[in-house]
């Protein structure tokens, strides 16, 4: 393997150092070391000792099992059901081919962390198991495992404190990571610390600007405090990546129905419920803020009756939204009850929620915010 890296300054196109190297294909990730310090000791950027070492201590790998680790985050990024398949099996190869390695191992357990909100209950427990074999492993611990287990803590084990050392510690090791900046970014938002987590945000996009996930769940935080066109260009921004991004289509038809925009929030959930049914919960409570609850409820008798079938550990949030919108605050709660046992990864975030906010104040409500332990503000 051959590759030529240079240092050109942006704003005069003026060239200032270039190398070339070569590598056995075994070598890439003492390569990509190699090339990151030469390019910090010509820009006279000051590495820390855990930096340094990070960069110092690439160990080989196996060439088919890194391309397979490559090809699974690939189709892990694209957050469909097909995409979610390929993706693990890729990474399954990965281990297969290269089982002493902690990285295919932690990237395993990041993979199962990531899908384990949607249609996989027992995914955080096969990340918790591909976490702790990347663990038994020795060495310093790939970043990809701090971030699975602070995203298992922080979603699943609702152990804040801890998810909050986790992630932070996957940032240090990897601040390339987009997913660890995301998922510190929604910790600060659990904790009030919006103007942060928004930053935090960015700092995801930054690091992975072709990801639109990180697009779209900006937009879910401007949607949360109510700036609905920021939410709108976020999410936006999301669908200029991916049309089809499901993760997008829900807020942005949401903050359109906030700003009054029936017409194109019908339109992107009804969108939203073609490209993937278990989102189809989302057009009942458009319908009914665009003046149509009794179309509404008839499009929810028939939703009930399709595949998938509802169930608390993706549906209940959003059947609650649901039935919050139509007045029925005890089938809301029977929902987000569903959920909680289910331990949806988003209930801790009930008080953040816009749709939520007619069942404040309910001690059904703070019963389940104080059984969540969520973090006071």
């Amino acid at each position: 393997m051959r590759v030529t890296a240079q240092l050109i300054r942006a704003a005069t196109d003026q060239h200032l150092w270039a190398e070339s190297y070569e590598r056995d294909l075994r070598s890439v990730l003492e390569l990509q070391g190699d090339i990151a310090r030469a390019v910090a000791e010509k820009v006279h950027a000051v590495l820390t000792p855990t930096e340094r070492t990070r960069l110092t201590s690439a160990r080989p790998v196996d060439p088919e099992a890194y391309d397979a680790y490559l090809k699974g985050k690939f189709y892990l990024n694209k957050m469909t059901p097909e995409g979610y398949e390929k993706g693990l099996s890729y990474l399954q190869h990965a281990v297969e081919k290269d089982p002493t390695n902690p990285l295919p191992h932690a990237a395993l357990a990041l993979a199962y962390s990531v899908i384990a909100h949607e249609r996989f209950p027992d995914a955080f427990e096969r990340a918790r198991a591909a976490g702790r074999r990347a663990e038994e492993l020795g060495g310093e611990p790939p970043a990809e495992m701090y971030l699975a287990f602070g995203m298992i803590k922080l979603y699943s084990d609702w152990d804040y404190p801890g998810a909050q050392k986790d992630l932070k510690r996957a940032i240090e090791l990897n601040p390339s990571l987009g997913e660890a900046h995301r998922d510190y970014s929604w910790y600060l938002f659990l904790v009030g610390r919006r103007e942060e987590a928004l930053a935090e945000m960015k700092r995801a996009q930054e690091a992975e600007p072709l990801t639109p996930l990180f697009y779209a769940d900006r937009g879910w935080q401007y949607l949360w405090v109510q700036q609905y066109d920021k939410a709108i260009e976020e999410d936006l921004k999301a669908l200029e990546l991916d049309a089809n991004f499901a993760e997008a289509l829900c807020p942005l038809g949401m903050a359109y129905a906030e700003k009054g925009m029936h017409a194109e929030a019908i339109a992107a959930h009804r969108k939203l419920a073609a490209v993937d049914p278990i989102w189809r919960w989302s057009l009942i409570r458009t319908l009914v803020q665009a003046g149509r609850k009794d179309e509404a409820r008839k499009t929810l008798e028939q939703f009930l009756r399709e595949k998938p079938e509802a169930t608390g550990a993706w549906d209940g949030w959003f059947l609650a939204e649901a039935y919050v919108s139509l007045g029925d605050r005890d089938e809301a709660f029977r929902w987000l009850e569903e959920a909680y046992k289910a331990r949806m990864g988003f209930m801790p975030w009930i008080r953040d929620n816009h749709a939520d906010l007619p069942l404040h104040g309910d001690p059904r409500f703070e019963d389940l915010v104080r059984r969540m332990n969520v973090p006071s503000r």
